[in-house]
């Protein structure tokens, strides 16, 4: 196939990241406690070895504008075991959906097949019933975020 008859692909930048869309963060320790001008925290900060984490932007929490310097976003944890069972709280382990490609379910449940099918990268995820959600702010980019290859949840 020549560069002319391969299909364009749309490319789809924004300046906030889209809501229900997974993504992969990473904390900046040493960001997070500069403005405390706190030189033994900024010491242990640089100490610290980030990892990387893949999350769901459930919600965002302010009305995103060009030009602010960090969305304010919920996001919901990604699990890559089934969730463990709590018998205080009534959960089993079977309370979580599986993302395709991962159809691993205790009773059988159907894989989420978020949009972009076949482009979720791991074959190991779960959304848990009842994740604990965390408040996040992500920082603006100069480059804006491209989401040609973005994976999401449709509201459908």
């Amino acid at each position: 196939m020549s560069q002319s008859d391969s299909p364009k692909v749309r490319r789809r930048v924004f300046y906030s990241p889209s809501p229900r869309s997974y993504a992969v963060i990473q904390l900046d320790p040493v960001e997070m406690v500069r403005p405390f001008n706190d030189a033994q925290a900024l010491l242990e900060a640089q100490a610290m070895q980030p990892k990387s984490y893949l999350i769901y932007l459930r919600l965002e929490r302010a009305l995103p504008w060009p030009d602010q310097p960090w969305y304010r976003f919920e996001i919901e944890p990604i699990a890559t075991t089934l969730r463990p069972e709590d018998e205080t709280r009534c959960i089993t382990s079977d309370m979580c959906i599986p993302i395709f490609p991962n159809t691993n379910h205790p009773n059988g449940r159907e894989s989420l097949r978020p949009s972009l099918e076949g482009l979720f990268p791991y074959d190991n995820c779960y959304h848990w019933f009842q994740a604990k959600t965390v408040d996040v702010r992500i920082r603006a980019r100069p480059e804006m975020f491209d989401e040609t290859n973005a994976v999401s949840i449709s509201v459908r």
